[in-house]
């Protein structure tokens, strides 16, 4: 499959080997610069139903993160004829991405999924970056835009493991 960058149609599929420009604040640190949309668990709940409906599956649970330290994304458990996925929603920015595996502290491949495509035509405001960014490591032009704290945390995160954060884990991270 190949996906544009942005087209008329209002697809937001970002990425296919390009540079994913992250802005100031996804990481959900430095909050003083990590707009807080407290509209975006409710959007991303639609997104998920639709989602769900385009492949023929149903919402499990939806899990908003506001108030915890940790995760820096909304969750949806989405039921599927082939199997369970997890769609994740950064909490301050509507990028949204999928995984078959649930989501934990040492971070999931994240995966292309046909629905999702099918949503990123009908959701303009909301970004879709495709798996094969999500979990490549960041190029530094990449983290230009982050801040210091957030710098920070991303090194102090990617310390000590076997392999280096990846784009997806610095979008959606359990950072505390």
């Amino acid at each position: 499959m190949v996906f544009g960058r942005e087209q008329a149609s209002g697809l937001r599929w970002v990425g296919m080997g390009g540079r994913l420009e992250l802005p100031r604040g996804i990481t959900g640190f430095d909050l003083d610069t990590a707009p807080f949309d407290d509209t975006l668990f409710r959007r991303f709940g639609a997104v998920s139903h639709a989602i769900a409906r385009i492949g023929r599956g149903r919402i499990g649970t939806l899990e908003d993160c506001a108030g915890q330290v940790t995760p820096n994304f909304h969750l949806a458990e989405l039921h599927r004829p082939s199997g369970t996925a997890y769609l994740l929603c950064n909490a301050h920015y509507p990028w949204v991405a999928a995984t078959l595996r649930r989501p934990g502290w040492m971070g999931v491949p994240f995966v292309d999924l046909p629905e999702v495509v099918t949503a990123a035509t009908m959701f303009s405001d909301f970004v879709f970056p495709v798996a094969l960014d999500l979990n490549r490591q960041p190029e530094p032009d990449e983290l230009a835009r982050l801040t210091g704290g957030e710098l920070h945390q991303y090194r102090y995160w990617r310390k000590g493991r076997a392999d280096e954060a990846r784009l997806g884990d610095v979008i959606f991270n359990f950072w505390d």
